[in-house]
C-alpha cells in the first residue's frame, strides 16, 4: 500500500475526483469482464470509498456487470472509471 493523492478524470471531464489515502499496488486483471470492458487486460489500483472526493460526477453511470460487481463509467465519453464489488 502506498499513500497517494491522485487527480482522476474521464476523457471528457464529466467525472472528476481526487483520491487521497492508501492505494493498493497496481494490478493487472485478465478476467473476461475486464477484457470485454477495455478490449484488453486492465490495470487497477484500489482506494477506500471514504477517500474519494468528487469534484464533478454529472455523467457518472453504473452498470451491474455481474452478480458480484458493478462498473462506473462516463455516459458521455464511455471511459471506465470504477469497479466496485457488491456485498
Amino acid at each position: 500500500m502506498k499513500k497517494l493523492t491522485l487527480n482522476v478524470s474521464c476523457l471528457c471531464g464529466g467525472i472528476k475526483l481526487i483520491t487521497n489515502g492508501n492505494h493498493r499496488d497496481v494490478q493487472n486483471c485478465h478476467c473476461i469482464q475486464c477484457m470485454k470492458t477495455h478490449g484488453h487486460h486492465a490495470a487497477y489500483t484500489n482506494v477506500e470509498e471514504q477517500n474519494i472526493k468528487f469534484i464533478k460526477k454529472s455523467t457518472l453511470k453504473w452498470f451491474r456487470s455481474s452478480k458480484r460487481a458493478k462498473r462506473g463509467f462516463c455516459s458521455k465519453c464511455g471511459a471506465s472509471v470504477f469497479f466496485k464489488v457488491i456485498g
